[in-house]
């Protein structure tokens, strides 16, 4: 994982480290920021690929700290979230790997809630989740409502999103697959973004996902 910056949004960005952010023994994948309290908290996934745990590869989400420049971690990444949920391995009989990955951080009422994702993103069962705590980097506990998206008739592996504020409140945007987009790719590649509005009450995050709209017809 490394940095990227531009003086705008639509580009084009320079690798101003032309390094990694910092060096480990294990693929890492899906990085996110978040600025919190003059801090800045980078969140990621220790890749499951050769990371066996009690038979099965799994994938954890972990979090570090950036200096201010953003070229340098301040400690060593620490654990986070890592597999323990029963929907989190409905994949695995046919994957013989469990995955906690795909991480998005949203601060709401001085909570943080952390969506991310579970199961093989090839497969129907693939969905996302919610931890919540009251720091940026450490103290989540999986919700007992997870997970948060399910597979319907009509989408299924709904996962990898994230969260904007709008006009409206709370959207929840993530791909999924409709059985058109299975259809077009063998092996259902073609995934197809969605949004989805988000409720927190009482400390607990939801997405109406039942009332997913669809954006565009692929992505």
């Amino acid at each position: 994982i490394t940095c990227v910056r531009c003086d705008r949004p639509d580009g084009m960005f320079e690798d101003y480290l032309k390094r990694p952010l910092f060096i480990a023994d294990y693929p890492a994948i899906d990085g996110n920021i978040l600025e919190d309290n003059g801090h800045i908290y980078l969140y990621f996934s220790r890749c499951c690929f050769e990371h066996c745990v009690n038979g099965l590869e799994e994938s954890w989400i972990y979090v570090t700290e950036l200096d201010g420049a953003m070229e340098n971690i301040l400690y060593e990444p620490r654990l986070l979230l890592k597999p323990e949920q029963e929907w989190e391995g409905r994949s695995a009989p046919t994957t013989r790997r469990r995955w906690n990955e795909g991480s998005f951080i949203l601060k709401d009422g001085g909570k943080y809630y952390m969506i991310f994702s579970a199961n093989c993103y090839l497969e129907r069962h693939y969905a996302m989740g919610c931890a919540v705590s009251g720091r940026p980097d450490e103290g989540f506990i999986k919700q007992d409502t997870n997970p948060i998206t399910c597979c319907t008739d009509e989408i299924t592996g709904t996962g990898h999103g994230c969260i904007v504020r709008t006009d409206t409140g709370l959207m929840a945007v993530y791909h999924g697959r409709t059985p058109a987009s299975e259809a077009e790719l063998a092996g259902g590649e073609t995934r197809v973004p969605f949004a989805a509005a988000v409720q927190i009450k009482d400390g607990c995050l939801s997405i109406d996902y039942l009332n997913a709209r669809m954006l565009t017809e692929n992505c």
